[in-house]
């Protein structure tokens, strides 16, 4: 038995459903390229740091770059390589607001980069709001300050009111690296180094280590005792940094447990478990 035959009028209404459907794809992503103002051709074709400097630099206001500035190595690598290309404005997120160890080392950095702006990381609001290592009774009180909760594109949009710019009008550099991991590598490799649409650039994304290394040995830049304490610059109130502040830094330790107060338990259990011959 052989199949119905299509008529012709069904054909030809295949034909024209298929050709609407083509125009509405093609003129719903010129609609989204004109509606973000974002170019994603142009984006994909930003492969070298000069094309990446002079794509920056005609869209970015005055010239002028924010730099999330942490004192680490990538953060003084992305500082080497825009130096001489936009006027720079570091800032920190601090997690613990008044750590000695890295308020001086902050006041040293200001020498050469200029005055160095200082804002809570998200994660401190994330983590006093979810009463992480908190003490007990304080859970209640934490819990009806409702404090707000903000992500770093937030915090960049605040540091560019307080730095006295337009709202929305400045690129923040970040100093990541596609060499960091494979989902660092795989999301450069598929968005290049220029987010438009979240107003950041990464400089040294395409830097590996050992040239990393290189630029700080050249620039002659001193790292902070942080890398002598946990290997690389404080990130949170977890057992590393707690415990390297306590051995370290005493007074630092205490100021952490001012605001996380029951880290000294994971530290009390550490040591107890080092007593007992642990590594």
């Amino acid at each position: 038995i052989m199949p119905p035959v299509p008529s012709i009028a069904f054909s030809i209404a295949l034909r024209d459903g298929l050709r609407h459907i083509l125009i509405f794809f093609v003129a719903s992503f010129f609609a989204v390229l004109c509606f973000t103002g974002l170019s994603a051709l142009e984006v994909a074709m930003i492969t070298t740091f000069d094309e990446m400097i002079a794509h920056v630099q005609e869209k970015t206001y005055e010239n002028n770059v924010l730099l999330s500035f942490s004192g680490g190595k990538d953060a003084w690598g992305t500082w080497i390589a825009i130096r001489d290309h936009f006027n720079v404005t570091p800032f920190y997120y601090y997690i613990v607001p008044g750590l000695e160890i890295i308020d001086e080392y902050l006041s040293r950095c200001e020498k050469r980069v200029g005055k160095i702006r200082q804002y809570p990381h998200p994660m401190l609001y994330d983590m006093l709001t979810s009463c992480t290592a908190q003490a007990p009774q304080r859970c209640w009180t934490i819990e009806h300050l409702e404090l707000p909760r903000f992500t770093k594109d937030d915090l960049h949009r605040c540091v560019e009111n307080d730095c006295g710019f337009p709202e929305k009008s400045c690129y923040v550099a970040l100093g990541l690296r596609a060499a960091d991991s494979i989902m660092r590598g795989s999301y450069f490799k598929k968005h290049g180094p220029v987010d438009d649409k979240r107003k950041v650039l990464s400089p040294i994304w395409d830097w590996n280590k050992a040239r990393l290394l290189e630029e700080l040995k050249t620039d002659g830049v001193k790292l902070s005792k942080e890398y002598e304490f946990f290997g690389r610059t404080f990130d949170g109130p977890v057992l590393l940094y707690s415990w390297g502040l306590k051995k370290h830094s005493p007074r630092d330790y205490a100021r952490l447990l001012e605001w996380f107060p029951m880290l000294e338990a994971e530290v009390w259990r550490y040591e107890r478990h080092l007593a007992k011959g642990g590594n």
